[in-house]
């Protein structure tokens, strides 16, 4: 696809020879033939590469999956997209006996990616960015997956599975040297790196409660004791909270009903401990559960949806210091996968409001509420681009999902993708933000 170019430009010049006579003319024609010689040379330049990854001035970039169909025994092939220029170089191939590939993650500088191959078990591997071998990320493990590069990008975090049970391992960045971090063999899952890379809190699964790992010694502190089910700990941007979500006022383990806590992290280093610190923020919650939250960049407020058994959900914003929740969007419709804006004040997100998944935008008290996209075909999962100027989607016009983009200053769309497979999971490249 990408030499139909050069194949375009030689043709061109083909038919232009076939026109005109004369010495000017024939001089005119071989300035062209050399403009156009020095075009083709270029854009086997760039298409060379892009196809290697090498140095060219960076677009904004992202990584997506795709595949043939949702059926299992298939494979998942993973691309790195370069948005401004609309080329897409394929990086690997990913074996999947049941999950149609995993969300791609990049390294905080944008050079290595990691994804998770499940073929029998979970495995993960990591690879440059730029493609070539990939590299199988447990040494030692049976098994492993949730990993987390740290934010400063000098650590990486999974959880490994054995014989002995499960446990968090650490990695080097390029994930040598991977060392069993927890060695209890109790299992632990969705995993949460303190902003300084210091810590991990984790979900344990024996029991279910909260637990924060120090990297320097291995410390474990238990930071929820309630003989319920913590679960999902998510660390505040600025590291001064820990919010999670917990049955403990709906039958405790037994519960199903799921209301949004926060924690002071100050209580880790305290002598008095956790206990009892945890403060409840959807303690009137009209709904059945609360589920995906989301921190605002200010870690001032948590944004989640409200997930009703009947099938329903809305979208909320509590304020963290005054426990004041907000119906943004109330209606009978389900609104999910929200993403704040990078600079705090707009919300994107999914609603079938009308029949069909949309795009929307609004601001973040619920007023300026806009559709986004035409609402003829289905359109989900909408991500802000790290500048804020665009949103990018996956929608269905006519067959298969393909990958999308919109522009708020040309106020306009494009289609990043076309072709039979399923496009989806983008994730743009932190190094661009």
């Amino acid at each position: 696809m990408e030499f139909s170019a050069t194949i375009s430009i030689v043709s061109r010049y083909t038919a232009f020879r076939k026109v005109g006579c004369g010495g000017k003319q024939m001089a005119a024609r071989r300035l062209m033939f050399l403009s156009m010689i020095g075009i083709v040379v270029s854009t086997l330049i760039v298409l060379a590469a892009v196809r290697v990854g090498h140095a060219l001035p960076r677009g904004e970039e992202l990584v997506y999956s795709s595949v043939t169909s949702w059926n299992t025994g298939i494979n998942a092939t993973i691309y790195r997209m370069d948005v401004d220029r609309m080329l897409s170089q394929l990086l690997f191939n990913s074996r999947t006996d049941n999950l149609p590939g995993l969300p791609v993650i990049w390294s905080p500088d944008g050079e290595q990616v990691a994804y998770v191959q499940s073929d029998q078990i979970l495995e993960t591997y990591l690879a440059d960015a730029s493609g070539g071998s990939a590299r199988r990320l447990g040494y030692s493990t049976d098994y492993e997956y949730n990993t987390l590069w740290s934010p400063d990008g000098r650590w990486l975090a999974f959880v490994g599975g054995g014989d002995v049970g499960e446990d968090i391992y650490l990695a080097d960045a390029d994930g040598s040297q991977p060392r069993n971090l927890t060695q209890t063999g109790l299992g632990y899952r969705n995993l949460s790196w303190s902003p300084d890379s210091r810590r991990l809190v984790a979900e344990g699964q024996n029991p279910e409660e909260l637990f924060v790992i120090q990297l320097a010694d291995g410390q474990i502190t238990r930071l929820t004791n309630d003989h319920a089910k913590d679960i999902r700990p998510f660390w505040s941007p600025d590291g001064q909270w820990i919010a999670f979500m917990s049955s403990r006022e709906s039958g405790g383990f037994a519960g199903t009903r799921f209301d949004l806590y926060v924690l002071d992290a100050a209580c880790i280093d305290s002598p008095a401990g956790c206990d009892d610190v945890a403060r409840r923020l959807t303690e009137h919650f009209p709904a059945d559960s609360a589920w995906q939250p989301f921190w605002s960049p200010d870690s001032g407020r948590i944004l989640f949806a409200s997930i009703s058994w009947m099938g329903g959900s809305d979208l909320y914003l509590v304020d963290v210091t005054t426990g004041a929740a907000q119906n943004l969007t109330n209606d009978n419709a389900r609104e999910s996968s929200p993403d704040w804006s990078p600079d705090g004040r707009s919300l994107i997100f999914e609603s079938n409001k009308g029949g069909i998944w949309a795009v929307y935008r609004m601001e973040t008290d619920g007023t300026g509420r806009v559709r986004l996209t035409d609402g003829t075909y289905d359109s989900r999962r909408p991500l802000w681009s790290p500048d804020g100027q665009r949103v990018l989607y996956i929608a269905n016009p006519s067959r298969n999902w393909d990958l999308y983009l919109m522009t708020f200053d040309e106020q306009s769309d494009y289609r990043l993708t076309d072709n039979w497979e399923i496009d989806f999971y983008p994730m743009w490249r932190p190094a661009s933000k």
